[in-house]
């Protein structure tokens, strides 16, 4: 079965996650993960993430959901354009996520 949630400011559906609650995002993914067998999440909107929470908080977010897929044998995506970060934070992701560029092809 495959889940889809939208990330939004606000709850419009049933399948919207409120951006201000991360918590609930952590709990959607955790509970995924545990019932997935090799699972995918693909999270695009990390920027969005960002800007309401700060890039430390969502680089903690981004290091506990790693731990939980790489002991579940998942994959995540994360889509994300390189100029939203500095240098500095951009390289801290990096050493949790591998970087796909499609920029080049």
């Amino acid at each position: 079965k495959t889940s889809l949630f939208w990330l939004s400011k606000e709850l419009l559906t049933e399948d919207s996650v409120d951006v201000n609650k991360l918590g609930n995002l952590k709990f959607l993914f955790t509970g995924f993960l545990k019932k997935a067998q090799q699972g995918v999440i693909i999270l695009d909107g990390i920027d969005m993430l960002i800007m309401v929470h700060g890039f430390d908080r969502i680089m903690e977010f981004v290091q506990n959901l790693y731990e939980q897929v790489k002991v579940n044998q998942s994959i995540l995506l994360v889509s994300l354009h390189p100029d939203v970060l500095e240098l500095r934070q951009k390289a801290m992701l990096e050493r949790y996520l591998q970087v796909i560029d499609r920029s080049k092809e």
